[in-house]
């Protein structure tokens, strides 16, 4: 964790986070410089997260809120939204044996990835933080 705060301090990058997973991205790594950490939009309601992002909803219906398409679009939207560097975006469902999706948007660039992660909510959640950490890594490391 502290390894991604130093990287965006270093190249003086600026990070958001779309939630649509539960996660709380921000209060894991202890986030507490408003210049580097833009913001999270955090909710588990499909409206809140369609209309703050302004994500078609027809787009929405076909591929689902728990799919690659719209989590890469909820990344996408959430870094213009912010108007950050990168947005790291997470939806699914962490308390059944389902994928989840974490979106990584930096740029003109964006990859999406989909995990299977154990039964356990707890564990779960602790997972989903570290890979969104070293996916968010993988692409700073990239521009």
């Amino acid at each position: 964790m502290d390894d991604l705060l130093r990287v965006l301090i270093n190249r003086h990058l600026t990070l958001s986070c779309i939630d649509f997973l539960g996660v709380d991205f921000a209060s894991h790594i202890a986030v507490d410089n408003h210049i580097m950490y833009k913001g999270t939009l955090s909710s588990m309601h499909d409206d809140v997260i369609m209309h703050l992002l302004d994500i078609d909803k027809s787009v929405w219906d076909y591929y689902g809120c728990c799919s690659q398409e719209v989590t890469g679009l909820m990344a996408i939207k959430g870094r213009e939204k912010f108007q950050s560097d990168i947005c790291l975006a997470y939806s699914g469902d962490l308390s059944l044996d389902d994928d989840i999706y974490i979106a990584v948007a930096c740029k003109d660039k964006v990859s999406t990835f989909c995990f299977q992660l154990s039964s356990k909510r707890n564990q779960n959640i602790e997972q989903a933080i570290l890979l969104g950490i070293e996916k968010t890594l993988r692409m700073i490391n990239e521009i």
